[in-house]
């Protein structure tokens, strides 16, 4: 088992997570179900200045990019980012400082509204972990 297989297995035992279980009778109950799980679980949490950004699981950080790059790897691809904003908001991205920490930290180079501007981007891409731990 690899090593990507294995983190999901400790996150998700049964391979995948189950954040919400019904019986519907009707379609109408099947819709319903839908809406609620739109809105509860796949909408991604907002992005404020308390949230603690943290890369998903399966995008690995490349070791040696190439100069003036941040690379992120995949089983299936590569993401290359050239972009001195971007590069800086990733290499701050720990999992434990929150979006507000990273902007005040980085407001001495950049301006602090294309730092949220980048942040929010980046955060719409799906750069980072928006789903909750299954219950």
């Amino acid at each position: 088992m690899n090593g990507r297989s294995s983190v999901y297995h400790l996150r998700w035992p049964l391979g995948y997570a189950i954040y919400r279980q019904a019986k519907f009778e009707t379609a109408d109950d099947v819709h319903d179900f839908l809406k609620v799980c739109e809105r509860d679980i796949m909408m991604s949490a907002p992005l404020d200045d308390a949230m603690v950004p943290y890369l998903r699981e399966d995008l690995k950080v490349a070791v040696h990019p190439p100069p003036k790059q941040f690379v992120l790897k995949t089983e299936l691809g590569e993401l290359t980012f050239s972009d001195t904003v971007q590069i800086a908001i990733l290499n701050a991205v720990d999992g434990v400082r929150s979006v507000g920490k990273i902007v005040r930290d980085l407001m001495n180079d950049y301006d602090p509204a294309v730092l949220y501007y980048t942040l929010g981007h980046l955060h719409q891409d799906g750069l980072f972990e928006t789903l909750p731990d299954p219950a």
